[in-house]
């Protein structure tokens, strides 16, 4: 029997592992996935394959995805409990998924590339799902992804970059707002939600409409603490929101601790120092400001305190 070598898929692999639009599909040389569970008591794997519509011709698919199923049925797929002792054992590859934790494993086999996600705690629904990819050229569109998303006016001026899988959040002139995920398709076209778009034909659609966009990134919290010095008080920053709310007065007599003890109230929640900062810079700055995103982050910068505060 094959030996197959599982990796714990990266953040942007997990990317791939749902059914992607037509053009994703078309550029990854997608082929389509296989779907599977356990039955009522757990202990038979049952599965169906449904195949892209306009997947092309591969020589030795179904020979390498057989194998393939052969292996993980006798190694890990033996039934629900095997499963789920095999993902408490790679926490390494859990992510927040559709039904809370799952578990996701890239694997290659000759030209072909399976990203196998895994529901443990789903005996409801499928348990496993398995997507297939011509490997060369979802390397080749995971690499050209990489330079991000840009978002510009109709006058081809640059307003704001965004990494691939990250999200939007449109903003309306009567107030209300729509958040939307966006996908690369190339240097020029993005999968804005369900729908493919210019980058100048969605500028000019919106500003038609009267409405603006902001980065709603995935790399973000949705609310995080600050300490507004000039109010002497504790406020909280959220996602796509302008400014703060107060929430609390100050703790401390001086500011310093206070600029210290928000820090600790968002470390308490998870939330990094480079994640705070873009908050904060995002709150001042507004959403679309360079230094709203964590990966400009500098540990040696300035602190708000040492800035002189807000």
């Amino acid at each position: 029997m094959t030996e197959y070598t599982l990796t714990p898929m990266t953040k942007v692999e997990n990317l791939y592992s749902y059914r992607q639009s037509q053009q994703i599909s078309m550029q990854t040389g997608y082929y389509g996935y296989l779907h599977g569970d356990f039955g009522k008591d757990g202990k038979y794997f049952n599965s169906t394959f449904e195949q892209f519509s306009g997947a092309p011709l591969r020589e030795h698919f179904e020979t390498e995805r057989d194998n393939l199923l052969d292996f993980l049925e006798k190694e890990i797929l033996r039934d629900l409990h095997a499963m789920t002792k095999y993902c408490d054992n790679h926490e390494e590859a859990a992510f927040k998924g559709a039904f809370g934790k799952d578990y996701g494993f890239r694997i290659d086999s000759g030209n072909q590339t399976f990203l196998l996600v895994m529901h443990p705690r789903n005996v409801a629904d499928y348990a496993v799902h398995l997507y297939s990819y011509d490997k060369h050229l979802l390397d080749e569109h995971i690499k050209r992804a990489e330079k991000g998303i840009r978002f510009i006016n109709s006058n081809y001026e640059p307003l704001f970059n965004i990494e691939d899988g990250d999200g939007i959040m449109i903003r309306y002139p009567d107030g209300d707002t729509s958040i939307r995920a966006c996908r690369y398709i190339d240097d020029y076209h993005t999968q804005i939600g369900n729908s493919i778009y210019h980058i100048c034909e969605f500028a000019e659609i919106t500003e038609k409409n009267g409405a603006t966009v902001i980065p709603y990134r995935n790399s973000l919290p949705e609310k995080c603490y600050v300490y507004v010095d000039t109010r002497e008080a504790f406020g909280i920053v959220t996602k796509g929101k302008d400014g703060f709310e107060l929430c609390a007065e100050a703790k401390f007599p001086d500011g310093k601790r206070n600029f210290e003890y928000a820090d600790k109230l968002n470390e308490e929640l998870g939330i990094t120092k480079a994640q705070s900062e873009a908050m904060t810079m995002a709150s001042m700055m507004g959403w679309a400001d360079k230094l709203a995103d964590p990966r400009t982050y500098e540990p040696k910068q300035k602190t708000d305190y040492d800035r002189g505060g807000r």
